[in-house]
């Protein structure tokens, strides 16, 4: 079941951004019809908690900046590839896959342990704020 809905979302873009599904008891975000290039995913679309962001889900949408809620605990391939973020949030301890992000996004959260917190590029460079 894939879905696409309106309304609110508990957060973030509109609901009708997104397109998902369930697995595995929470919600998959599996694509993003949304036009702004700075999205912040909802913690909860049509109730379901959003626990994964799935492969290729927001891959070529010329997104800026991205802010993940608590809820997601796993980023799969690609989700985010091929856009031009300078600035992910992102909660603690979230799998991410190794080729969720352009760049060495994930390098920079995986040696600073996985911490919370904006992590942003700075013409080439990457850092956590």
């Amino acid at each position: 079941m894939v879905a696409v809905l309106a309304g609110c979302g508990g957060g973030g873009n509109p609901s009708a951004d997104f397109r998902w599904k369930m697995e595995g008891g929470g919600a998959t975000i599996t694509g993003y019809v949304g036009t702004s290039q700075s999205v912040k995913i909802p913690a909860k679309l049509d109730g379901k908690r959003v626990t994964a962001i799935g492969e290729s889900a927001f891959e070529s949408n010329q997104l800026t900046s991205v802010t993940i809620p608590n809820p997601v605990t796993a980023i799969e391939d690609y989700a985010f590839a091929a856009n031009q973020l300078t600035s992910v949030t992102i909660r603690r301890n979230v799998s991410v896959a190794g080729n969720a992000f352009d760049g060495d996004f994930r390098g920079v959260y995986d040696c600073g342990e996985k911490q919370a917190g904006t992590y942003v590029n700075n013409g080439g460079s990457r850092s956590k704020q």
